[in-house]
């Protein structure tokens, strides 16, 4: 553990050598804030950021739901000729110059989690 103490001991450059913040001037080593996070710590963030995005899902599906809902009583309110038309599902086939949904990666909170808890303990080192 001292030995990863003494590694980041002097500030850690932020980009490419030269052009970092640090080098450049434009944030100052003294002025960064310290922050002391242990492991439970880091748990209770990782549980608590968890939290938020499971919210959001939870948001996100209500809000799907209730567009659902809204069509099916807009078709419901159609003249029957016009009811029969908007029920006939749509198959044409997806642009092939869009992405669909199963090429997105899941959102990963943990690598998140650890870069900032990472990037946190390095400048509390350096201060």
């Amino acid at each position: 553990m001292n030995k990863m103490n003494k590694e980041f001991a002097k500030p850690w450059p932020i980009g490419p050598p030269g052009l970092d913040l640090i080098s450049l001037g434009l944030v100052d080593v003294e002025k960064l804030l310290k922050y002391e996070l242990t492991v439970e710590d880091g748990r209770r963030l990782s549980k608590e950021y968890s939290r938020v995005l499971m919210r959001k899902h939870r948001q996100r599906q209500a809000a799907e739901t209730t567009l659902l809902r809204l069509k099916k009583e807009a078709i419901e309110a159609l003249p029957e000729n016009l009811k029969a038309a908007a029920l006939v599902p749509d198959l044409t086939p997806f642009p092939v110059n869009r992405r669909s949904l199963d090429d997105w990666k899941v959102e990963v909170f943990s690598w998140r989690l650890q870069g900032l808890l990472l990037l946190l303990w390095h400048y509390e080192s350096i201060i």
